[in-house]
């Protein structure tokens, strides 16, 4: 029957991310649950069938914090008592952004579909995992999680099954920034089909530094003219690449003008960021001074005369649209100055005010007291939205080497034609979800693109003596368990790839133990920066970034990648398999 995938939302659209994805009616994970922040009602939600038993869904795994990715789950948690699964700071964040979201609910109506309290209890059943950390849900069903490069703790998910895989990439960015690793997909993993965002469609975008010095000429520009400049931005994610990209120019030229930044939760995402400054989760030899900002102050402008305050002057503030909070007050109070410059720096949703102002559709305003103001700043659309481009997507699926491609989370007019490139370029079926035709489905017409199974695995494991100790091999046919234990003489002819649970924590370390378990034979270091190779006799490599590791060997087994908790001594396993 093959892999279904229900789009409950974000089929050609943007907005309440949520995919059911079935294999062969054996397993079922929902990818994503998160809300439209354009409708009302229930229709901000995913479209879940009533009839549908919820006791059926093996696992819902959530890829970042944005509320439309995230902002329904507590919401689906009132009947799901299964696991959920996101990286860690994907779960501190999220309930920071979902509490606002609650409390305006809260405020516009007297049943909210949920509220602050079903957001805390939600997200208390929650499981969090690394990047590369394989969670094995139930016997024949693994999820693994990949950087995404979207904001911080944002992951690419690989749902492997018995029955078939896929991979989701969420949202994501190949491109490196101030503090975050670009997404790195796995070379080869050859899923059955790529679940891929398409937000910008056939663009190919900006180099990011082109942007990013636009965006300063506009501002220095406004300053030197005595002008006030507004920047609405998420408060996590963009907001800290702006906060950066100002700090690091301020403090390079020498520059005086004030920058101010709403207090609460910009402040808040902070010090989650100064939190998560480790290398799993930004780029390496990030400290936490990197997010101490040398010229940007921390206000709370509440009673505070926003229209009196005058320029030069840089604010930074959220939320992101023009609709709400501190960021309406500041643009209804100074948006009939002309020597005001706004400059939205993340994606604008089409059909939302700020998409209806940059574009000059809406041309006035309503403000507080109900008196109707023109518009007549200088409204400009710069995006530092980390989101992917033509380019981005076809460089991600031949890294990956689907069979399939599904094309979500974009624009209904711009999607076809991605689809026609993508078709052409990489020679394999592309697909669209759509409001009328959510359902996809995907035959999986390699005969199995998991694992193993038993009958083949078992000659592998001569040198598994220790119990509590797993091998998980991929190949081309499927049947049996999937996790074996327990020892068998090798097999010569297999060739796939086996997951050692074992420790690895520097290059040291590994080269330790490499010379150990090969009987003081000589291991050659290549290169001496992180990732390092290391090589043995021609035949063997091994890659090191700190948490994982890839084992090459001729001939017999493809790759043999090593990570998790279990003793190092597990080592000494591959090393009899090499010899």
């Amino acid at each position: 029957m093959g892999i279904v995938i229900e789009a409950l939302g974000a089929s050609a659209f943007i907005g309440r991310s949520c995919f059911l994805v079935t294999f062969n009616n054996t397993f079922r994970v929902i990818l994503d649950f998160g809300v439209h922040l354009t409708l009302k009602g229930a229709d901000q939600f995913p479209q879940l069938d009533r009839s549908l038993d919820l006791n059926t869904i093996d696992a819902v795994v959530i890829t970042h914090f944005h509320l439309d990715h995230v902002g329904a789950l507590p919401y689906l948690m009132r009947r799901f008592t299964g696991p959920v699964f996101m990286t860690e700071p994907t779960a501190v964040c999220s309930p920071m952004i979902m509490e606002d979201f609650a409390e305006i609910m809260a405020r516009k109506s007297a049943r909210p579909l949920y509220t602050r309290d079903d957001m805390l209890k939600s997200m208390q059943r929650v499981t969090t995992v690394r990047f590369r950390e394989t969670v094995h849900v139930r016997p024949g069903l693994s999820v693994t999680f990949y950087p995404a490069g979207h904001l911080l703790g944002a992951a690419m998910v690989h749902v492997q099954t018995t029955m078939g895989s896929a991979f989701y990439t969420g949202d994501f960015n190949v491109n490196v920034d101030r503090h975050l690793l670009p997404a790195l997909p796995p070379f080869a993993l050859r899923p059955d089909v790529l679940i891929t965002e398409s937000t910008f469609g056939t663009m190919i975008r900006d180099a990011q530094e082109y942007r990013e010095q636009q965006f300063i000429q506009d501002t220095v520009r406004t300053l030197e003219r005595g002008g006030r400049v507004l920047v609405p931005t998420h408060a996590l994610g963009r907001a800290q690449d702006v906060c950066l990209l100002l700090d690091r120019y301020w403090d390079r030229m020498g520059l005086t003008y004030p920058i101010i930044a709403t207090k609460g939760l910009l402040e808040r995402a902070t010090e989650v960021y100064k939190h998560f400054h480790s290398q799993h989760w930004m780029r390496p030899g990030l400290t936490s001074d990197h997010f101490n900002y040398r010229h940007i102050k921390l206000v709370d402008p509440s009673g505070t005369d926003l229209a009196a305050m005058k320029g030069p002057l840089v604010v930074l503030s959220s939320p992101s649209a023009l609709n709400s909070g501190f960021t309406l007050r500041f643009f209804n109070a100074w948006c009939s100055d002309p020597n005001t410059l706004v400059v939205a720096p993340g994606y604008n949703m089409p059909g939302t005010i700020t998409d209806k102002i940059i574009s000059g559709e809406v041309k006035q305003v309503r403000v507080d007291k109900g008196d109707v103001v023109p518009i007549e700043c200088t409204v400009k659309h710069l995006s530092f939205a980390a989101h992917a481009d033509l380019k981005s997507i076809a460089v991600v699926a031949e890294a990956l080497q689907p069979s399939s491609v599904v094309l979500v989370h974009g624009n209904a007019t711009k999607m076809p034609q991605l689809k026609h490139i993508l078709r052409s370029s990489l020679q394999l079926p592309v697909y669209i979800p759509s409001a009328r035709q959510n359902t996809i489905s995907i035959p999986v017409t390699s005969g199995y693109s998991g694992l193993l199974p038993y009958s083949a695995v078992a000659p592998l494991l001569e040198h598994l003596t220790e119990p509590g100790v797993g091998i998980e091999v991929r190949g081309p046919v499927a049947e049996g368990p999937t996790l074996v234990r327990g020892g068998a003489p090798i097999a010569q002819s297999v060739v796939g790839q086996v997951v050692l649970q074992c420790r690895v924590r520097s290059p040291k370390e590994v080269d330790d133990a490499l010379r150990e378990l090969y009987n003081g034979r000589v291991v050659r270091l290549v290169n001496t920066s992180f990732p390092v190779v290391f090589e043995l006799d021609d035949a063997v490599s091994l890659l090191v970034d700190g948490e994982s590791a890839v084992l090459e060997f001729d001939g017999t087994v493809e790759a043999v990648s090593l990570a998790g908790e279990v003793e190092q001594r597990v080592l000494g396993l591959a090393g009899g398999m090499a010899r």
